[in-house]
């Protein structure tokens, strides 16, 4: 269990002055061009989006690292902006981990050896180099188009395309960290991936998306597939929803009991 918690204009000038108007006035319209087609781009994804104030759903896979492998089962519960509460329960039904993700906190109970884990987001900053947060770590799980950091605007970014697919890019430098933030987006404008590593490739999180459904005539993936590498160690986890609820009353709850000690990762 320990594993699991452990994740984008060119200058240039002309010689004379009449030639140099006429090319910043095409350069702007360019730009305005892209932002354009970015916006579009956005408003059409986000379109096709399943959106909901209550999400919940069982969940079955495995996660993988260099020395482990182990089944995972269990149930999300999502209030937007507000929780994410997992339940881990891969034998029988029995519980063997809970996590509560709120805006301000991380908090794990592992309940095989008697131990708890408690910090707020900084943690990760500091594990992962990434400035990681509530809404971002939400988007991720319920396939939302959301730009890194998150008060950024997707018209920044660069944009590649295919005949198959469109991929946003944005370059950004954070406290000394060099990242690339990276979104794939299919022809039927599905978020396909949604991912972010440090420039040297050294941190990562990515999270694939696949095996489209209809629910309540938006697209959701039943599918997650969710790389991790952090300085030489890496991880892999496989999640299939099943049994998805939106709008419904969810609870979080979530006691430390007191003989329980508290615990780091490093």
């Amino acid at each position: 269990m320990k594993h699991i918690e452990k994740y984008i204009i060119i200058l240039f000038f002309l010689l004379n002055l009449f030639s140099c108007n006429i090319f910043k006035k095409n350069i702007k319209n360019n730009i305005n061009n892209t932002e354009t087609k970015i916006l579009k781009l956005e408003k059409q994804v986000n379109e096709k989006s399943l959106y909901f104030e209550t999400f919940s759903a069982g969940f079955s896979g495995k996660y993988t690292d260099n020395k482990n492998s182990m089944p995972l089962k269990g149930i999300i519960k999502i209030k937007k902006d507000n929780f994410i509460w997992i339940t881990i329960r891969p034998f029988l039904g029995i519980e063997v981990a809970r996590i509560l993700l709120t805006v301000d906190s991380i908090k794990f109970i592992n309940k095989i050896n008697n131990q708890y884990f408690a910090e707020d987001y900084n943690y990760l900053k500091k594990l992962y180099g990434f400035d990681l947060n509530y809404q971002l770590i939400e988007a991720l799980f319920t396939n939302h188009l959301i730009s890194y950091p998150v008060n950024t605007k997707l018209k920044s970014y660069t944009v590649e395309k295919t005949d198959t697919f469109i991929r946003l890019i944005q370059e950004n430098n954070i406290n000394g960290y060099k990242f690339i933030h990276t979104l794939k987006i299919n022809k039927n404008y599905f978020l396909t991936e949604n991912g972010l590593q440090t420039k040297n490739k050294t941190q990562q999180i990515k999270f694939t998306y696949n095996n489209f459904t209809q629910i309540n005539e938006k697209q959701f993936p039943l599918n997650i597939f969710i790389n991790l590498q952090n300085t030489g160690k890496s991880g892999s986890i496989n999640i299939a929803y099943k049994n998805i609820k939106i709008n419904t009353t969810v609870n979080a709850k979530f006691v430390i009991p007191k003989n329980y000690k508290r615990i780091k990762f490093e």
